[in-house]
């Protein structure tokens, strides 16, 4: 299902689906569905166990993650893992104000940042305390 326009209400998915345009609202996404998001997220996101989101454009407020939650675009908010749940950040995303370095320190950045982030891009897993590991 492709999702487009402005939506006012929480998106509940339970299949795959595709955000350009802005949920503000949330997200909530439950085991089976996965979620691209290139547009615009406010009020967070929940990603149940089994349940995955891909993020490239912005997700704004708290997100809790007990499935998978893949991250390449902004971040403004905290990020809450549960359970056996997993965060992926791309190098070169950003986090609160930050960007992922290469050598996985997060940096405040001096000047505007374009970055290219594809499937080849590192990426590194935040665990629950934040200690961000290679993978």
């Amino acid at each position: 299902m492709r999702y487009d326009q402005t939506y006012d209400h929480v998106l509940d998915l339970q299949e795959t689906a595709y955000l350009s345009g802005m949920a503000t609202r949330g997200v909530r996404v439950y085991a089976g569905g996965d979620l691209y998001a290139s547009g615009v997220i406010s009020d967070g996101v929940v990603v149940d166990v089994g349940g995955r989101a891909s993020l490239s454009g912005l997700l704004s407020g708290p997100s809790v993650v007990r499935g998978v939650l893949d991250v390449s675009g902004k971040v403004d908010g905290p990020i809450r893992i549960e359970e056996d749940g997993m965060v992926i950040f791309a190098v070169g995303c950003m986090w609160n104000g930050r960007i992922l370095q290469p050598d996985g320190r997060w940096a405040t950045p001096t000047e505007p940042v374009t970055v290219m982030i594809d499937d080849s891009t590192p990426r590194y897993r935040m665990d629950a305390g934040g200690e961000l590991t290679l993978l």
